[in-house]
């Protein structure tokens, strides 16, 4: 089913203002999403962050939550709650029991979330960090050298490449390299289903706020069996204290569930819960993927019409680049006309993504101001 354009806007009244080809940042929040966030903020103003029937409303969400983590194929109680993609990354390094000169491999054009992790890590331990610059490299570093941890984004942001995690998780046991997953563009957008990435890393990290289309605030650890047992207990304490005891009273604690206490994030556990329920209702997972498919394979057929080369169609994260301008240009010259996409740092790039609020008019008006700003007829 592809929406038209009236539904869409109906249901998302930012592109009333413009269209948009990007999840980077935060997707379109549905209009009843924004609803329920609003009447979240009207209680605090009317009853405060601390009152009792305040509280019922947050733990009614709470509740929801869990129910919807389970829903998409892993148990709650197995998962870390964190606030970010960034805080879930730290965590996952801090997991682990690094020593001085300790080996961490990253890719050389890994996102910047991964590789700032990684640096902390490598400043806190004395650990030293290998480039590898590729997913073939990295396998071939892994066999050869002494690795201790290995990073890797499981949806390239740069052009939208599938990396098989599970063949590298594979590897990793194989060699004893603690092996951590940046999620963050791969779940809502290759898969719904968090029961497909399970055990197919140490540490999977992934969020909400892009193409589950929710404000920032939440996202998930899902850690192995294997993990957990080759952490040692100072890390699995890291950061994790008792909630409401005196400080005489504070004690750390190895309990999951006990940790994710730290990262309550009331906008992003709402935003969440109220897209899910949107996505699920008004356009089923099932569907969503098949219509980001259909309109995905369209938006090549188009570009295919206009010289245009894609670089990599894994996923709904698509790259290109124009002969005539820079990629600071073509999002300039596209914003002027009310279309938003967005450059890839450090490359010739730029990106679009093919998600729920795109349908084939959208498309069509992408490829005529394309034409428009290369002068083709």
């Amino acid at each position: 089913m592809d929406f038209n354009t009236k539904a869409l806007k109906d249901s998302f009244p930012a592109l009333k203002k413009s269209l948009y080809f990007n999840t980077g940042s935060e997707g379109l929040f549905p209009r009843n999403t924004y609803k329920v966030l609003h009447r979240h903020l009207n209680r605090v103003f009317k009853y405060g962050g601390s009152h009792p029937d305040y509280f019922k409303f947050i733990n009614l969400y709470n509740e929801k939550l869990k129910l919807i983590i389970e829903e998409m194929g892993v148990n709650y109680n197995d998962t870390i709650k964190v606030a970010s993609i960034s805080e879930g990354l730290n965590f996952s390094f801090n997991m682990f029991p690094f020593k001085k000169n300790d080996k961490i491999l990253l890719l050389k054009n890994e996102f910047k979330t991964v590789v700032l992790a990684a640096i902390c890590c490598v400043k806190k331990y004395e650990c030293e960090i290998i480039w590898a610059d590729s997913i073939e490299h990295a396998q071939k570093i892994i066999t050869e050298q002494k690795i201790h941890a290995f990073a890797v984004s499981h949806v390239s942001y740069i052009d939208g490449k599938v990396n098989d995690i599970k063949g590298l998780y594979s590897l990793c046991k194989e060699k004893d390299v603690f092996f951590i997953v940046d999620g963050a563009q791969s779940i809502g957008n290759i898969t719904w289903n968090l029961k497909s990435v399970v055990n197919c890393s140490d540490m999977y990290v992934w969020t909400t706020h892009k193409w589950f289309l929710s404000p920032r605030g939440l996202a998930f650890i899902i850690p192995s069996q294997n993990a957990l047992q080759k952490c040692s207990p100072v890390c699995l304490n890291y950061f994790a204290t008792k909630t409401f005891e005196t400080p005489d009273n504070i004690s750390f604690t190895g309990n999951i569930s006990d940790m994710s206490n730290h990262a309550n994030n009331f906008n992003g556990e709402i935003g969440f819960v109220q897209t899910y329920k949107f996505i699920k209702k008004k356009i089923g997972f099932d569907n969503a993927l098949k219509q980001n498919n259909s309109n995905k394979e369209y938006f090549l057929k188009m570009a295919k019409e206009n010289n245009i080369e894609i670089k990599n169609t894994d996923s709904f994260l698509l790259a290109f680049k124009s002969s005539k301008y820079t990629n600071e240009q073509i999002v300039d010259k596209f914003y002027r006309h009310g279309i938003i996409i967005r450059t890839i740092p450090n490359t010739e790039f730029v990106r679009v993504s093919i998600h729920i609020y795109i349908n084939r008019s959208m498309i069509n008006s992408f490829f005529k101001i394309w034409k428009k700003i290369h002068k083709i007829n």
